[in-house]
């Protein structure tokens, strides 16, 4: 299970990140989160926006946090794949 807790400054950091609010809106989503549901804010795309495949930048910082929690890569690569279809 990861789900991260963050302040408003740093969400104000990730909105610049996440190209809020041109690339990606926010909503609030309920995620089961270690057998309990919980709501959670989450980036999703701008409907009619096209599918890219992510930087090498982007992705080798998404590869370490998938690393660091030992989550599964291979739902990073089936992501990737998607976005590249």
């Amino acid at each position: 299970c990861l789900l991260y807790h963050i302040n408003e400054m740093a969400e104000a950091l990730l909105d610049l990140y996440e190209g809020f609010p041109v690339v990606y809106q926010k909503e609030t989503v309920e995620i089961e989160y270690c057998g309990v549901w919980v709501e959670a804010m989450a980036y999703i795309m701008v409907p009619g926006r096209p599918l890219n495949k992510p930087s090498s930048e982007y992705l080798s910082i998404i590869l370490e946090a998938y690393l660091t929690q030992n989550m599964p890569i291979k739902l990073l690569e089936e992501a990737v794949k998607r976005s590249c279809e």
